[in-house]
């Protein structure tokens, strides 16, 4: 058995949940802002690396106008592992795109009581089972309420090279991509609130579940932030324009 770890890239946040996109007939707001590119160092002890600018976002699905911005995705198969996401805000915005690697209830649990209680990701996260699965969280900035993160790729990478497929947990890692998505269709106005987009994703691994992490956020500036995450080490990460 596992012993409870948490391994977090970037620095926490403590808040309380944000809320959703409004249909109301505002007109178009503007007024989006986005990091400087210049990042805390993660926890444990890491090497900076560079990304590339990487314009690509979906659009997000609809929310309704009484509630915060939270969904379900449903679950995808992968080779070797099915995912699952549940996309939500809260108002604490981190100074930068974060990651954080989740082995088991009691660290999964811990992350979601610093970032406010929402029943939606409550409920995502007790239906976690952590014997065959691992959480991974992930932030960033969203400069209005329609704002959300969206996972754009998910994989299994061997870290061996031999190639032969036959890689478990401790010789893979994940590799995730998420970008920041505005949320908004032609018919949609949105209040203009700077807050945090939050995405957890559910991984169900067919063997043992993988503890290393490569983690890539796509901001809404189109700034890369790569994050690599391990049991006891995290690197840190910076961002450049293209």
């Amino acid at each position: 058995m596992r012993s409870r770890r948490t391994v977090l890239a970037g620095t926490a946040s403590v808040l309380a949940l944000g809320a959703g996109c409004l249909d109301d007939e505002f007109g178009d707001v503007s007024g989006s802002t986005g990091d400087d590119g210049t990042d805390d160092d993660g926890t444990g002890d890491g090497n900076e690396s560079d990304g590339e600018t990487d314009g690509g976002a979906n659009g997000g699905d609809e929310t309704d106008d009484t509630s915060d911005t939270s969904d379900t995705d449903d679950a995808d198969e992968g080779d070797g592992f099915s995912s699952e996401t549940y996309a939500f805000q809260h108002p604490d915005v981190p100074a930068s795109p974060e990651a954080a690697l989740l082995l088991d209830a009691d660290d999964a649990d811990d992350w979601l009581e610093e970032r406010g209680s929402d029943d939606g990701a409550s409920e995502f996260v007790e239906e976690t089972g952590f014997e065959d699965a691992i959480l991974v969280a992930l932030e960033a900035e969203g400069s209005d309420l329609c704002h959300e993160l969206v996972l754009e790729g998910i994989e299994l990478e061997e870290q061996n090279g031999d190639g032969d497929g036959d890689g478990d947990g401790d010789d893979e890692r994940l590799v995730v991509e998420a970008s920041v998505s505005d949320g908004q269709d032609e018919t949609q106005a949105c209040a203009e609130q700077i807050t945090a987009v939050a995405l957890l994703v559910r991984v169900v691994f067919e063997d043992e579940p993988v503890t290393e992490l490569s983690a890539t956020i796509v901001d809404q500036e189109g700034r890369k932030h790569e994050r690599g995450i391990g049991v006891d080490t995290a690197t840190a990460e910076t961002a450049t324009d293209e």
